[in-house]
This record gives structure tokens, C-alpha cells and sequence, in this order.
């Protein structure tokens, strides 16, 4: 036998989970409400680090932009191209950078939703607290799934091009 219950609420019906009489109660074991609870203030605390992250990879980007603006008005003003002139790649990256950091607010946002829906849960248990929370953890897995997919495609485009550009400037020195 299972040290869960596993008793059915009372005045819930089979179905949907709506009752007559009010809203379902969520049975949580109180080990179950325990582990939430253990578990908010990390979520908590690893969504406000991607904030944070996200921050200051706004903040790197930017400074970044600023060094190739800066560096074009150099070359501008010596006549010639300076260290920094023809730094389109390092402009590029930077765009990059900023794109990225607004990506990462989804997962930050997701788990900040998901503590804030653990806090209510406990607050007040019911199967609409128990449903919000995991919605919010489920936006947060899926998120970072496809996140991960799209990653190891670029991934994999990115060491396959790398070993193409690689061999044609292999043959190309062989060549001259």
C-alpha cells in the first residue's frame, strides 16, 4: 500500500474535477507541500538570476555596440581603417548578445510565475492552485526544451560549416 492517500476529495466528481459544492480542494501530502515549498525560494532565486543574466548581457551588448560605433568614428576621423573600423562581426555579435538577453526573460519569467504560484498554493489549496502552478512549470520545461532543440540544430549547422570553411581554406593553401 502506497503511504500516499489516495482517497478521493469529497464532493468531487470523477470527471473534470468540478464540484457542486465549490472549488476542489487540492490534497497535497503535506510531504508534497513540503517539497514545494523547498523548492520556491531556488526557483525564485534562479529566476531572478536569469534576470540578472539577461541584464547584463544587455549591458555587454550595448558597451559592445558602443566599441564599434566608437571604433568606426576613429577609423573616420585617422583616414584609414583603425583596429575597430571594419569590426562589423564584433557588431554583429553584440546584436546578438542583446536578441539573446530578450529570449532568456521567458524562462525567468516562467519560474517567477511558478514560485508565485506555489506561494498561492499554499495559501490556499486548491486544484486550480495545484493546475496554475504546474502550468507555469510546464510553460518553463517546454520553453527550455525547444530552446535546447533549436540550440543543438544551430549547433550542429555551426561545426559543419566550420569544418567545410575549414577544408576549403585547407585546399585553398595547398593550392597556392
Amino acid at each position: 500500500m502506497s503511504e500516499y492517500p489516495t482517497e478521493r476529495v469529497p464532493g468531487a466528481d470523477s470527471g473534470s474535477g468540478a464540484t457542486e459544492g465549490g472549488p476542489v480542494i487540492a490534497s497535497l501530502t503535506p510531504l508534497a507541500q513540503q517539497y514545494l515549498d523547498q523548492t520556491r525560494p531556488w526557483v525564485r532565486f534562479m529566476s531572478v538570476m536569469i534576470f540578472v543574466g539577461a541584464g547584463l548581457m544587455v549591458l555587454v551588448g550595448i558597451s559592445m555596440l558602443l566599441v564599434v560605433v566608437l571604433g568606426g568614428f576613429r577609423a573616420m576621423g585617422d583616414g584609414g581603417p583603425g583596429p575597430l573600423g571594419s569590426a562589423a562581426g564584433f557588431g554583429v555579435m553584440a546584436l546578438v548578445y542583446v536578441l539573446l538577453a530578450f529570449v532568456y526573460v521567458a524562462p525567468g519569467a516562467y519560474l517567477a510565475r511558478y514560485a508565485s504560484a506555489i506561494k498561492r498554493l499554499k495559501a490556499n489549496s486548491t486544484a486550480g492552485g495545484l493546475e496554475d502552478a504546474l502550468k507555469h512549470q510546464k510553460s518553463f520545461w517546454r520553453f527550455v526544451g525547444i530552446l535546447t532543440a533549436i540550440s543543438l540544430v544551430v549547433a550542429v549547422v555551426a561545426v559543419g560549416l566550420a569544418i567545410v570553411v575549414g577544408v576549403i581554406a585547407a585546399m585553398m593553401a595547398a593550392g597556392k
